[in-house]
């Protein structure tokens, strides 16, 4: 079974509706996925932007940002983690506003599209994102979430 650890590293996001949902669909999007465990971070603008800029030398925030495990993990661990994925608040906040959809089917879709980032999908030629978009499309679906691709640009970045 799908086991992700939620981690809420910033108080706005402590509503156990909007994590509840985005938990649910975290663990969807790794399930069948090799240990099926990750942890799910959801923190504030200020930590993705130092994150972001550690780690991508990019300095300014961002909605997602998947940190897949490394490939240094023990050969006996029998259940190694996937990787975190980590979500900042008030980007996601925007972007839902913006875009007129509640923050918790913004939220799950971030949560979707970071975790299939740590079971290989990527998005950097045509073909690779829209077989990830697809996927995405169909994970939200189960949890009665509609086509977050429908509105231009609203997919993550």
């Amino acid at each position: 079974m799908s086991r992700v650890v939620l981690q809420i590293a910033d108080p706005r996001w402590d509503d156990p509706q909007l994590t509840g949902l985005a938990q649910a669909c975290a663990a969807r999007a790794i399930r069948g996925h090799g240990s099926e465990r990750a942890n799910l971070r959801l923190t504030s603008d200020a930590e993705m932007q130092r994150l972001n800029r550690c780690w991508r030398n990019i300095d300014q925030p961002t909605n997602v940002l998947s940190f897949p495990q490394e490939d240094t993990v023990s050969p006996d661990e029998a259940d190694p983690e996937l990787g975190d994925v980590a979500i900042g608040f008030e980007t996601t906040e925007r972007e839902a506003r913006e875009r007129g959809l509640p923050l918790s089917h913004h939220l799950a879709h971030l949560a979707v599209h970071g975790m299939l980032h740590l079971v290989g999908f990527r998005h950097d030629t045509d073909p690779s994102a829209k077989c990830m978009e697809d996927t995405e499309r169909l994970m939200l679906a189960d949890f009665g979430i509609g086509d977050p691709y429908l509105e231009p640009g609203a997919g993550p970045k």
